[in-house]
């Protein structure tokens, strides 16, 4: 609690002294909910991808219908399906809640955020600072299909990487017209 209280107003880009700034600043899981995601990554599932973040304020329970502030300012709305924790070697686990200052996997989301953002139940909050890594991919390699038929299916799953790896980037090369 007393290192959230001094986090605070450097990673909130809202005012501290609104309804979630003084949930955040209090690790309150009765103030309005707030969730930093800060990675997606494929699971066990398959039913689309995990979003890995830390519960800053409030409490949240699959159902829920939450605002999701993109990064790139753009908001949209996401519903949780699932609401996992990682156990003992590694295992996930499903949970009915989670509350503040828990870190946790979400099912359910990864259309409504682009790698990463915020989400929030109060319709005033503002988003948690974007958190930059100084990271960029240094290998590159150019990528075709052994069978010309699933050139979509290769780049609809290497989008998917893209979509959770704040590293990955793939595109493809107008001049020589491969995928990198």
């Amino acid at each position: 609690e007393q290192a959230q209280k001094w986090r605070a107003p450097i990673v909130y880009s809202g005012d501290i002294e609104d309804e979630c700034g003084q949930g955040i600043s209090n690790c309150d899981a009765q103030g309005p909910t707030v969730v930093y995601i800060s990675k997606m990554s494929s699971g066990a599932s398959q039913k689309g991808l995990l979003a890995f973040g830390r519960v800053f304020s409030g409490t949240i329970r699959p159902g829920d219908k939450l605002r999701a502030l993109r990064n790139d300012g753009k908001e949209t709305k996401a519903k949780i399906s699932g609401i996992s924790i990682c156990g003992i070697g590694g295992k996930m686990h499903a949970i009915e809640l989670a509350e503040a200052g828990q870190l946790i996997a979400l099912e359910g989301i990864d259309k409504a955020l682009d790698k990463s953002g915020t989400l929030t139940s109060s319709s005033k909050g503002k988003a948690i600072s974007h958190m930059r890594f100084s990271v960029t991919p240094i290998v590159q390699h150019s990528l075709w299909p052994k069978d010309k038929t699933k050139l979509q299916k290769m780049a609809s799953e290497l989008q998917k990487i893209t979509s959770a790896d704040p590293s990955a980037l793939f595109y493809r090369d107008k001049e020589t017209q491969e995928y990198i």
